[in-house]
């Protein structure tokens, strides 16, 4: 996928997430903004950045209105096939908007509800997971999802950050892709009218050509031939440097 051609993505899913009420206009027009960095990139090799301080902030979820999803993400194209992506940092959290989540007594120091306090706020990550790639020192799948990661201090994670294990292999992600398991998981009804919708099935699609082709290729690769000595997990911590 091009620049263009995930510029005009870009913009043509804020539209449809914001005509729904599923972000805020903040988030819509950061996606405009990341929309207009990708398309001044050249073709083949365009990066898409949403920072962690201005990232697509969502709506309450319709699932559970106690909480609320944003992403943020750090994502550069390849200009291989086999690996369409050189660099993947996506980040999903889930923050609580209830003082009774996001202070717990019964675990809590007095310290949390002292910077919620501060921060005239009670606003918490209860929640984070994020999509990446391998550097050269790690074994793991190239494409993999982790658990928790290293927070913001405002985030008040609720979780230890120094631990970056396990790996969990995993598809490539963009952030289009991200925003429907967002989509699917925090407000299933509205889900499910998008699917009626040619336009939001057809920017999925894109995505999922681009992206997710080549991945399956080789996982259905490594099941025909069936390898004696290699097992699935090893053929996708191959990595391609």
């Amino acid at each position: 996928m091009n620049s263009e051609r995930m510029a005009t993505n870009l913009n043509r899913i804020a539209c449809v997430l914001k005509t729904n009420g599923l972000i805020t206009d903040g988030s819509r027009r950061m996606l405009h903004e990341a929309a207009s960095y990708v398309e001044s990139c050249p073709e083949e090799t365009w990066e898409l950045v949403v920072y962690p301080d201005n990232p697509i902030v969502f709506t309450k979820a319709e699932s559970d209105e106690r909480v609320r999803p944003d992403i943020f993400c750090e994502i550069v194209k390849s200009d291989t096939d086999d690996y369409p992506l050189t660099h993947l940092r996506l980040v999903l959290r889930v923050w609580s908007i209830r003082r009774g989540l996001s202070y717990r007594p019964d675990w809590d120091s007095s310290h949390i509800i002292k910077k919620l306090d501060e921060n005239y706020s009670i606003d918490r990550v209860i929640s984070r997971c994020h999509y990446d790639t391998c550097d050269k020192s790690q074994y793991a799948p190239f494409y993999h999802l982790q658990l928790h990661g290293k927070p913001i201090d405002n985030e008040l994670y609720w979780f230890p950050h120094t631990i970056e294990l396990p790996r969990f292999p995993s598809p490539p992600i963009d952030l289009i892709l991200a925003c429907e398991l967002v989509v699917a998981t925090f407000f299933p009804r509205k889900y499910q009218q998008l699917m009626e919708k040619g336009e939001w099935v057809n920017i999925i699609k894109e995505s999922e050509s681009y992206l997710l082709d080549k991945y399956f290729e080789r996982c259905q690769s490594y099941l025909d031939i069936n390898p004696r000595n290699v097992s699935l997990l090893d053929c996708l911590c191959t990595q391609p440097f």
